[in-house]
């Protein structure tokens, strides 16, 4: 499709032949995403459900709220100097969506390009002011029954696990169900996922009244084990000057967070699965027991399955950790979860500061991949701050490893798009896509053969894009 200042014909847009457009089955619902807004990130993500709306107008607001109106009228407002009262519509067509700007001062773009009316397919980005959105299908979930959610209404939600993504909100009403309950839990999730995060509001929603003791499995010296979990008495070995609770004693009627406990040894697999067996420990050196009364949390990175397959972890053991299972998902599945994650962790970095983000910065972060996860989205906005000079953060506060020039206006030359721009395009449809070149290429408009010439022109790669598993 072409897209520019020009728009479209509105017989273009009537056009239900883009294939791009795929009929949702029972289990979807389709919903418009708020992203991220750079001029109030403390507003965090939002998602207006789509069933019955037949137009959302999007303009100016104190804060950010959605307001449903009569005949299928949504009205979205969003904060912020860059948005102007009317800015820009969202109207049905069919099957369909028309983005159309409403004669705004800063403008309405759809990947990069500004617009004044086109149609829009899902995951394609959208930028009204300094706000980033898109539309997407979202599988309901039977413990999310809201239709339009905000960040606003996860207050009581525990920072880490606050979603406006129905799944994901879902999973985290069961898990906190769970928490009360006397169940270990096993949470699985790659690293930087907020697996830590998550054992605390599980310990912070049990009600236990002891302490939350988290053990890094894999630091656990192999000589040491029993005595760092266990403890010991004094005299029981070389050093040992005086007597020593352990971990798991530390952890009486409250939670013991086993971190990483894939990477946990052999050794100490076996002395671990006396303590969940027998509820008892026996500090070296002592011929005395002690009862305990412990919750256990265990996270991992591994396939556990796999690992007891290949004979790295005990069979016994994972049947002992695995009472409820919850998982922990990567950045590159909760791209519309970015604003929550932001406002969470500006408000943990730096509470007291109005921090904005200006719209080159925002960009960059709705395009980024993030592989490192929320932990790596939490160090860019630390390392940002640390230089910032002011409450706004822009390009030059971004570490080299997501700094890129901002994105040159479209070429007249040919229509030829300036390397930036089309990176910025190309790498947006790819992380939209999961690295399917494909559909990346039907996104944009090209064919795959010159999307591929594009990526060995920009050096990108596609498996850069697909989500780990």
């Amino acid at each position: 499709m072409n897209r520019g200042s020009h728009g479209q014909s509105a017989g273009t847009i009537d056009d239900p032949a883009d294939d791009d457009f795929r009929q949702t089955g029972p289990t979807l619902r389709r919903f418009l995403m708020v992203l991220l807004n750079g001029q109030a990130p403390d507003s965090g993500s939002a998602r207006v459900d789509l069933e019955g709306v037949r137009q959302i107008n999007v303009g100016r607001g104190d804060a950010l709220t959605i307001q449903r109106g009569p005949s299928g009228i949504v009205t979205l407002s969003l904060p912020g100097p860059s948005m102007s009262a009317r800015h820009a519509s969202l109207s049905r067509t069919g099957n369909r969506w028309v983005l159309e700007d409403q004669g705004s001062r800063n403008g309405t773009r759809l990947l990069g390009e500004r617009v004044t009316r086109t149609l829009v397919s899902d995951r394609e980005l959208i930028e009204v002011g300094h706000a980033f959105a898109w539309l997407t299908s979202e599988a309901t979930d039977r413990d999310d029954e809201r239709t339009d959610l905000s960040s606003g209404d996860l207050a009581s939600t525990p920072v880490g696990l606050r979603s406006v993504i129905p799944n994901i909100h879902g999973a985290t009403v069961r898990l906190l169900r769970a928490a009360r309950a006397d169940v270990p839990i096993l949470v699985r999730g790659a690293t930087g996922t907020g697996k830590e995060l998550a054992a605390r509001a599980i310990h912070d929603g049990s009600g236990r009244s002891g302490a939350f003791v988290a053990v890094n499995c894999a630091a656990l010296a192999p000589a040491l084990v029993e005595a760092s979990l266990f403890g010991h008495v004094r005299g029981a070995f070389s050093g040992a000057d005086r007597n020593e609770i352990g971990l798991v004693r530390e952890a009486d009627k409250g939670t013991l967070f086993l971190d990483e406990i894939g990477d946990l040894r052999p050794e100490a697999q076996a002395a671990l699965l006396r303590l969940l067996q027998e509820r008892e420990v026996l500090p070296v050196g002592s011929s005395r027991a002690l009862r305990v009364d412990v919750r256990v949390v265990a996270a991992t990175h591994r396939d556990l399955d796999a690992s007891v397959a290949q004979g790295r972890f005990r069979a016994d053991l994972l049947a002992r950790i695995r009472g409820y299972v919850h998982t922990q998902r990567a950045l590159a599945e909760r791209r519309s979860d970015l604003g929550t994650i932001v406002a969470d962790s500006l408000g943990r970095l730096d509470p007291t500061r109005a921090t904005r983000l200006d719209r080159p910065f925002a960009r960059r972060l709705v395009a980024h991949a993030f592989p490192g996860n929320a932990r790596e989205l939490s160090q860019v906005l630390a390392a940002a701050l640390a230089v910032a000079q002011g409450a706004v953060l822009c390009l030059q506060d971004l570490p080299d490893g997501v700094f890129f020039p901002e994105p040159e206006a479209v070429e007249t030359e040919r229509g030829a798009l300036g390397d930036e721009a089309l990176r910025l395009r190309v790498e947006s449809a790819l992380l939209t896509h999961g690295g399917n070149v494909s559909a990346a290429a039907r996104a944009l408009g090209t064919a795959p053969t010159q999307l591929r010439r594009w990526l060995i022109r920009l050096k990108l790669t596609p498996d850069s894009f697909r989500p780990r598993s």
